[in-house]
């Protein structure tokens, strides 16, 4: 936390991967960060929501997946198993 604050009183700091002009931080913001930093991480915690809820959606789509490839797997199986049984008992 100290970290962050450290970095976020730095006047004059460009931000990562983007290409924006600097912006000077006036007491006043500092100050607001201070007494409620809150509001400066609700972007943060929105994006890690929408992170969560993709990977969510990812993980369900893997698990139907994954039932399908068991689906076919059983039935690869069971075909082998006729396959063999029609050759060789006779």
């Amino acid at each position: 936390m100290a970290f962050k604050l450290f970095n976020f009183l730095k006047i004059g700091k460009k931000k990562k991967n983007k290409k924006s002009e600097e912006v000077p931080l006036d007491v006043n913001q500092s100050m607001q960060f201070v007494n409620n930093p809150y509001q400066f991480y609700q972007k943060d915690i929105q994006v890690y929501s929408d992170i969560s809820y993709i990977l969510q959606a990812l993980n369900s789509k893997i698990d139907a997946l994954s039932a399908k490839i068991d689906n076919i797997s059983l039935r690869l199986n069971n075909l082998e198993q006729m396959i063999y049984n029609m050759l060789y008992r006779r």
